[in-house]
């Protein structure tokens, strides 16, 4: 068995160990030391400054791992969030609003009453007054599925928003 000589890390007192060795206690001092080696050298360090050490280098990577993990849950929701947007007549995408599928769902009741109307008040021939009484209930029932299923995309978008930022919120908690 091959001894190494090393000097206290604490004391500076001269110690002779197996080169094998990871740990020692000092004869002169008591001190725990660590024996490190470094390519070809070794030296003795504080056990206590090893886990000193070991403690800040294990915080900064848990810190560099929830960062990664927060800009990765921020790209995840950018995409997410794409699928439900709706676009505008230029071709802008937004997210969805309740506010806009209430207005289209009045706008298409609002319209077919006003074809339903115009079809009896007309005095049109009777086929005339069918075919303008049916594009009206068309109109209206397309107008009101479209508002109806806009207000489902608007409550999924919120509920997917919740989560996110109840995720984002639980990531930066740990900080």
């Amino acid at each position: 068995m091959k001894l190494i000589s090393l000097n206290c890390r604490q004391c500076g007192a001269p110690l002779s160990v197996p080169e094998d060795v990871k740990h020692v206690t000092c004869m002169h001092c008591g001190t725990q030391l660590g024996v490190v080696h470094e390519g070809g050298a070794a030296y003795t360090e504080r056990l206590d400054q090893l886990d000193q050490r070991t403690s800040e280098i294990e915080e900064r990577v848990d810190q560099l791992d929830r960062q990664q993990k927060i800009v990765q849950l921020d790209q995840e929701w950018e995409r997410e969030q794409a699928e439900y947007w709706v676009k505008d007549k230029h071709g802008n995408a937004h997210p969805p609003s309740a506010a806009g599928a209430v207005f289209m769902c009045i706008f298409a009741i609002g319209g077919a009453i006003a074809f339903v109307s115009f079809a009896v008040l007309s005095g049109a021939p009777r086929s005339g007054v069918v075919f303008t009484l049916v594009g009206g209930l068309i109109f209206g029932l397309v107008g009101v599925i479209t508002g109806i299923v806009q207000l489902g995309k608007v409550g999924r978008h919120q509920e997917a928003k919740r989560r996110y930022r109840q995720r984002r919120e639980q990531l930066l908690k740990r900080d």
